[in-house]
Protein backbone atom coordinates (compact mmCIF):
# COMPACT_ATOMS: atom_id res chain seq x y z
CA UNK A 1 0.00 0.00 0.00
CA UNK A 2 1.34 3.43 -0.91
CA UNK A 3 0.82 6.22 1.56
CA UNK A 4 1.30 9.80 2.55
CA UNK A 5 2.57 9.96 6.10
CA UNK A 6 1.26 12.41 8.67
CA UNK A 7 2.12 12.98 12.27
CA UNK A 8 -0.63 13.02 14.86
CA UNK A 9 -2.48 16.34 15.05
CA UNK A 10 -2.18 17.41 11.41
CA UNK A 11 -5.34 18.36 9.53
CA UNK A 12 -6.95 15.27 8.10
CA UNK A 13 -7.86 14.97 4.49
CA UNK A 14 -11.55 15.53 3.78
CA UNK A 15 -12.37 12.38 1.84
CA UNK A 16 -15.13 10.57 3.66
CA UNK A 17 -14.79 8.37 6.69
CA UNK A 18 -11.53 7.59 8.41
CA UNK A 19 -10.80 3.85 8.26
CA UNK A 20 -9.20 1.73 10.93
CA UNK A 21 -6.54 -0.49 9.32
CA UNK A 22 -8.12 -3.72 10.53
CA UNK A 23 -11.31 -2.75 8.69
CA UNK A 24 -9.35 -2.42 5.46
CA UNK A 25 -8.29 -6.05 5.47
CA UNK A 26 -11.38 -8.09 6.21
CA UNK A 27 -12.00 -9.37 2.68
CA UNK A 28 -11.26 -13.02 1.93
CA UNK A 29 -8.33 -12.01 -0.25
CA UNK A 30 -6.59 -9.98 2.46
CA UNK A 31 -7.09 -12.13 5.54
CA UNK A 32 -3.85 -12.71 7.37
CA UNK A 33 -2.39 -9.31 6.41
CA UNK A 34 0.50 -8.83 8.81
CA UNK A 35 1.09 -5.09 8.83
CA UNK A 36 3.42 -2.43 7.47
CA UNK A 37 7.09 -1.61 7.11
CA UNK A 38 7.55 1.98 8.23
CA UNK A 39 10.66 4.07 7.53
CA UNK A 40 11.25 6.68 10.22
CA UNK A 41 13.91 9.00 11.62
CA UNK A 42 14.55 8.43 15.31
CA UNK A 43 16.22 11.81 15.98
CA UNK A 44 15.08 15.18 14.57
CA UNK A 45 18.75 16.00 13.97
CA UNK A 46 18.69 13.41 11.19
CA UNK A 47 21.75 11.66 9.89
CA UNK A 48 22.16 8.18 8.48
CA UNK A 49 22.55 6.57 11.88
CA UNK A 50 19.07 7.77 12.87
CA UNK A 51 17.16 6.18 9.98
CA UNK A 52 15.29 3.02 10.87
CA UNK A 53 12.75 0.50 9.59
CA UNK A 54 9.94 -0.60 11.88
CA UNK A 55 7.22 -3.23 11.75
CA UNK A 56 3.76 -1.87 12.62
CA UNK A 57 0.95 -4.47 12.94
CA UNK A 58 -2.20 -3.87 10.90
CA UNK A 59 -4.33 -3.66 14.06
CA UNK A 60 -2.01 -1.33 16.00
CA UNK A 61 -3.92 1.02 18.28
CA UNK A 62 -3.95 4.59 16.92
CA UNK A 63 -3.19 3.66 13.30
CA UNK A 64 -5.73 5.21 10.92
CA UNK A 65 -6.21 5.64 7.17
CA UNK A 66 -8.09 8.05 4.97
CA UNK A 67 -10.26 6.82 2.14
CA UNK A 68 -8.04 5.83 -0.84
CA UNK A 69 -7.11 8.46 -3.37
CA UNK A 70 -8.71 8.15 -6.77
CA UNK A 71 -5.90 7.91 -9.27
CA UNK A 72 -4.89 7.44 -12.88
CA UNK A 73 -3.64 3.84 -12.79
CA UNK A 74 -3.14 0.86 -10.49
CA UNK A 75 -6.65 1.56 -9.23
CA UNK A 76 -7.30 -1.99 -8.01
CA UNK A 77 -3.78 -3.34 -7.51
CA UNK A 78 -2.93 -1.10 -4.57
CA UNK A 79 -4.27 1.80 -2.52
CA UNK A 80 -2.72 5.18 -1.81
CA UNK A 81 -4.00 6.86 1.33
CA UNK A 82 -3.09 9.24 4.10
CA UNK A 83 -1.89 7.38 7.20
CA UNK A 84 -1.94 8.79 10.72
CA UNK A 85 0.06 7.45 13.66
CA UNK A 86 -1.92 8.65 16.67
CA UNK A 87 0.39 7.78 19.58
CA UNK A 88 1.08 4.38 18.02
CA UNK A 89 3.39 2.33 20.23
CA UNK A 90 5.24 -0.83 19.24
CA UNK A 91 7.70 -3.08 21.10
CA UNK A 92 11.38 -2.28 20.73
CA UNK A 93 11.94 -5.66 19.09
CA UNK A 94 9.84 -4.51 16.10
CA UNK A 95 12.72 -2.40 14.86
CA UNK A 96 14.28 -4.25 11.91
CA UNK A 97 17.76 -2.70 11.90
CA UNK A 98 19.87 -3.55 14.93
CA UNK A 99 23.10 -1.57 14.45
CA UNK A 100 23.85 2.15 13.91
CA UNK A 101 23.76 2.95 10.20
CA UNK A 102 22.25 -0.39 9.24
CA UNK A 103 18.80 1.12 8.69
CA UNK A 104 20.17 3.59 6.16
CA UNK A 105 21.90 0.78 4.27
CA UNK A 106 18.71 -1.29 4.17
CA UNK A 107 16.70 1.68 2.93
CA UNK A 108 19.23 2.63 0.26
CA UNK A 109 20.04 -0.88 -0.90
CA UNK A 110 16.88 -2.91 -0.48
CA UNK A 111 13.94 -0.51 -0.28
CA UNK A 112 15.10 2.00 -2.91
CA UNK A 113 17.81 0.21 -4.88
CA UNK A 114 16.25 -3.22 -5.34
CA UNK A 115 12.84 -1.56 -5.50
CA UNK A 116 13.98 0.27 -8.62
CA UNK A 117 15.38 -2.96 -10.06
CA UNK A 118 12.03 -4.67 -9.46
CA UNK A 119 10.38 -1.70 -11.16
CA UNK A 120 12.59 -2.29 -14.20
CA UNK A 121 11.33 -5.87 -14.41
CA UNK A 122 7.74 -4.70 -14.03
CA UNK A 123 8.10 -2.07 -16.73
CA UNK A 124 9.76 -4.53 -19.10
CA UNK A 125 6.94 -7.02 -18.61
CA UNK A 126 4.39 -4.29 -19.28
CA UNK A 127 6.19 -3.33 -22.47
CA UNK A 128 6.26 -6.97 -23.59
CA UNK A 129 2.49 -7.25 -23.06
CA UNK A 130 1.95 -4.12 -25.16
CA UNK A 131 4.15 -5.47 -27.97
CA UNK A 132 2.34 -8.83 -28.01
CA UNK A 133 -1.03 -7.09 -28.19
CA UNK A 134 0.21 -4.87 -30.99
CA UNK A 135 1.72 -7.79 -32.91
CA UNK A 136 -1.59 -9.69 -32.83
CA UNK A 137 -3.60 -6.66 -33.89
CA UNK A 138 -1.32 -5.68 -36.78
CA UNK A 139 -1.39 -9.27 -38.06
CA UNK A 140 -5.16 -9.16 -38.40
CA UNK A 141 -5.41 -5.57 -39.65
CA UNK A 142 -5.31 -5.89 -43.44
CA UNK A 143 -4.15 -2.99 -45.62
CA UNK A 144 -4.48 -3.43 -49.40
CA UNK A 145 -4.47 -7.21 -49.07
CA UNK A 146 -1.49 -7.53 -46.71
CA UNK A 147 -1.27 -7.66 -42.91
CA UNK A 148 -0.36 -4.27 -41.51
CA UNK A 149 2.74 -5.60 -39.79
CA UNK A 150 4.17 -6.76 -43.13
CA UNK A 151 4.27 -3.19 -44.45
CA UNK A 152 7.81 -1.85 -44.08
CA UNK A 153 6.96 1.29 -42.10
CA UNK A 154 4.95 -0.61 -39.49
CA UNK A 155 7.37 -3.55 -39.42
CA UNK A 156 10.23 -1.17 -38.64
CA UNK A 157 8.23 0.39 -35.79
CA UNK A 158 7.53 -3.03 -34.27
CA UNK A 159 11.19 -3.96 -34.62
CA UNK A 160 12.27 -0.82 -32.75
CA UNK A 161 9.79 -1.58 -29.98
CA UNK A 162 11.15 -5.12 -29.65
CA UNK A 163 14.78 -3.94 -29.70
CA UNK A 164 14.20 -1.55 -26.79
CA UNK A 165 12.40 -4.22 -24.78
CA UNK A 166 15.22 -6.72 -25.33
CA UNK A 167 17.86 -4.20 -24.24
CA UNK A 168 15.84 -3.35 -21.12
CA UNK A 169 15.38 -7.03 -20.30
CA UNK A 170 19.00 -8.02 -20.78
CA UNK A 171 20.24 -5.07 -18.73
CA UNK A 172 18.04 -5.61 -15.69
CA UNK A 173 18.81 -9.34 -15.76
CA UNK A 174 22.52 -8.54 -15.88
CA UNK A 175 22.21 -6.26 -12.83
CA UNK A 176 20.13 -8.91 -11.05
CA UNK A 177 22.97 -11.37 -11.54
CA UNK A 178 25.42 -8.82 -10.14
CA UNK A 179 23.32 -8.47 -6.99
CA UNK A 180 24.05 -12.12 -6.20
CA UNK A 181 27.83 -11.40 -6.29
CA UNK A 182 28.34 -8.54 -3.80
CA UNK A 183 31.95 -9.61 -3.22
CA UNK A 184 32.63 -8.77 -6.87
CA UNK A 185 30.25 -5.90 -7.66
CA UNK A 186 29.53 -4.33 -4.27
CA UNK A 187 26.68 -4.29 -1.77
CA UNK A 188 23.25 -3.02 -2.90
CA UNK A 189 23.59 0.20 -0.89
CA UNK A 190 26.90 1.21 -2.50
CA UNK A 191 26.77 4.10 -4.96
CA UNK A 192 27.87 2.12 -8.02
CA UNK A 193 25.11 -0.48 -7.51
CA UNK A 194 22.45 2.13 -6.81
CA UNK A 195 23.49 3.77 -10.08
CA UNK A 196 22.94 0.48 -11.93
CA UNK A 197 19.53 -0.08 -10.31
CA UNK A 198 18.58 3.44 -11.33
CA UNK A 199 19.85 2.92 -14.88
CA UNK A 200 17.78 -0.26 -15.20
CA UNK A 201 14.59 1.45 -14.05
CA UNK A 202 15.12 4.60 -16.11
CA UNK A 203 15.91 2.59 -19.25
CA UNK A 204 12.85 0.38 -18.76
CA UNK A 205 10.71 3.45 -18.05
CA UNK A 206 11.79 5.16 -21.25
CA UNK A 207 11.12 1.91 -23.11
CA UNK A 208 7.62 1.57 -21.66
CA UNK A 209 6.83 5.17 -22.57
CA UNK A 210 8.00 4.67 -26.15
CA UNK A 211 6.36 1.28 -26.62
CA UNK A 212 2.93 2.30 -25.32
CA UNK A 213 2.96 5.45 -27.43
CA UNK A 214 4.02 3.58 -30.59
CA UNK A 215 1.37 0.91 -30.00
CA UNK A 216 -1.30 3.56 -29.61
CA UNK A 217 -0.18 5.17 -32.87
CA UNK A 218 -0.19 1.86 -34.73
CA UNK A 219 -3.55 0.72 -33.42
CA UNK A 220 -5.29 4.07 -33.59
CA UNK A 221 -8.78 4.13 -32.12
CA UNK A 222 -8.50 0.40 -31.35
CA UNK A 223 -5.56 1.14 -29.05
CA UNK A 224 -7.44 4.04 -27.49
CA UNK A 225 -10.39 1.81 -26.59
CA UNK A 226 -10.57 -0.01 -23.26
CA UNK A 227 -10.87 -3.39 -24.97
CA UNK A 228 -7.27 -3.51 -26.19
CA UNK A 229 -5.80 -2.58 -22.75
CA UNK A 230 -3.17 -0.35 -24.35
CA UNK A 231 -4.66 2.70 -22.66
CA UNK A 232 -4.44 0.89 -19.30
CA UNK A 233 -0.79 0.04 -19.82
CA UNK A 234 -0.17 3.67 -20.75
CA UNK A 235 -1.69 4.77 -17.44
CA UNK A 236 0.02 2.09 -15.38
CA UNK A 237 3.61 2.47 -16.54
CA UNK A 238 3.80 6.07 -15.37
CA UNK A 239 3.62 5.38 -11.64
CA UNK A 240 6.34 2.71 -11.85
CA UNK A 241 8.53 5.23 -13.65
CA UNK A 242 7.94 7.73 -10.83
CA UNK A 243 7.98 5.79 -7.58
CA UNK A 244 11.05 5.53 -5.34
CA UNK A 245 12.39 8.83 -6.57
CA UNK A 246 11.31 9.19 -10.18
CA UNK A 247 13.15 9.38 -13.48
CA UNK A 248 15.03 12.56 -12.56
CA UNK A 249 16.31 11.07 -9.32
CA UNK A 250 17.36 7.98 -11.25
CA UNK A 251 19.67 10.12 -13.30
CA UNK A 252 21.08 11.99 -10.30
CA UNK A 253 21.88 8.68 -8.57
CA UNK A 254 23.50 7.45 -11.76
CA UNK A 255 25.74 10.52 -11.67
CA UNK A 256 26.53 9.87 -8.00
CA UNK A 257 27.73 6.40 -8.93
CA UNK A 258 29.64 7.69 -11.94
CA UNK A 259 31.65 10.54 -10.45
CA UNK A 260 30.24 11.16 -6.94
CA UNK A 261 29.76 11.45 -4.13
CA UNK A 262 28.72 15.08 -4.19
CA UNK A 263 26.23 17.20 -2.30
CA UNK A 264 22.98 18.37 -3.79
CA UNK A 265 22.83 22.02 -4.82
CA UNK A 266 21.79 24.12 -1.82
CA UNK A 267 23.06 21.66 0.80
CA UNK A 268 25.32 23.09 3.50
Amino acid sequence: MGCRRHRSGRRRRERGNILRPAENFQSEHLKGHLGYWVVAVTDPAGGEENAGIFYVPADASGLEFSQPYEKMGFCYAEANTDIWFNDVRIPKRYRIDTEPGQGSKLIKGYVIGLGRLAGAARLTGLSEAVLETCMDWTQNRIIAGKPMRERSLFAATLAEMWRSIEVSRQYYLSITAQVTRPEMYGSPWEAQMKAKFSAARSLAGDTAMMVTNRAMQLMGSAGYAYESHIEKYMRDYKIVQMWLGGAERDRMDMAQGLFGPFKWAGDN
